[in-house]
């Protein structure tokens, strides 16, 4: 990663297949590492509603993430992927959904991410 050395900016690096749909989703993880902000009030979030949300740890943590990106790993989910919720028979409370997604696209704005 030479071409960022001397880049005292926190950067985050995505990879994903042409066609694919996990783009958004991985803009979560990218805003969840270089934005403290949208970090702590997704945590926040998140650990307002872990009733609700547990089935989707559950999960989760069946797909093999390590526990260490369990949170990241949810917000991403909830936020980005409602066909993996509805494919995996998850229901999330839309207010949840509605507050992350609102967080992402604030922080987009705020970070310029395009």
């Amino acid at each position: 990663m030479s071409a960022f050395d001397g880049d005292s900016q926190p950067f985050y690096v995505i990879g994903t297949n042409e066609g694919s749909d996990a783009l958004e989703h991985e803009i979560c993880h990218a805003l969840f590492y270089v934005d403290p902000a949208y970090r702590a009030a997704t945590e926040k979030i998140v650990s307002d509603n872990l009733d609700h949300l547990a089935r989707v740890f559950l999960k989760v943590a069946d797909t093999g993430y390590h526990e260490s990106v369990h949170v990241d790993e949810v917000h991403a989910y909830v936020s980005a992927n409602s066909d993996w919720l509805a494919d995996s028979d998850l229901k999330c409370d839309t207010k949840i959904v509605k507050q992350l997604q609102q967080l992402k696209v604030e922080a987009y704005i705020r970070n310029r991410l395009s």
